[in-house]
């Protein structure tokens, strides 16, 4: 085996195990908080809780299965097109990542808050509308929770494994092995 073909093997390791983690921690991100509310009592929005998370972790799937069906494609053309679905995935994960850090804060402390606020008006009978006015004057803290920063750098990592695929698959010469 050569030095140039060695190299081509350990560019499509890396490449796969990279772009396989971006993945993976993108959807590791979706499933974790991403905000915890005080208002007198703690609430935790997950990042499915919201579009967003929910779109994130499909993105984290998609970005899996790309690199999966990057060993199994029968031409560089396909394989570099499945680099692409990675690299797009990862584009969205950070994308939405820091749009929603840099939106409202409110907007995704909402979900858990509304779910704390529906449980006092059942146990108390006070309209939700009037503790919501309520809570917005009273609401103390949002943190930002690990959640939505696991999903920002999974989408970095999976557009380096991606990018790293693309270079691997334009140098896959048909007699090579497809895993």
């Amino acid at each position: 085996m050569t030095e140039a073909d060695q190299a081509t093997l350990r560019l499509r390791a890396a490449g796969f195990l990279i772009s396989v983690l971006g993945g993976f921690l993108v959807a590791l991100g979706s499933l974790l908080p991403w905000a915890e509310v005080d208002f007198g009592g703690i609430a935790t929005t997950v990042g499915i809780d919201l579009g967003d998370g929910l779109i994130t972790l499909v993105a984290g799937a998609v970005m899996v299965i790309s690199v999966l069906a990057m060993r199994v494609g029968k031409t560089g053309r396909a394989r570099r097109g499945l680099g692409v679905v990675v690299i797009a995935g990862g584009l969205a994960a950070v994308s939405i990542g820091v749009g929603t850090l840099l939106a409202n804060k409110d907007k995704f402390a909402l979900p858990a808050v509304e779910v704390k606020l529906e449980q006092v008006a059942q146990q108390t009978g006070l309209p939700l509308e009037r503790l919501k006015e309520q809570l917005a004057e009273q609401l103390e803290v949002i943190e930002v929770q690990p959640g939505i920063y696991v999903v920002i750098a999974g989408g970095a990592i999976g557009i380096i494994g991606g990018l790293l695929s693309m270079k691997w698959a334009s140098r896959w010469k048909g007699s090579e092995p497809a895993g």
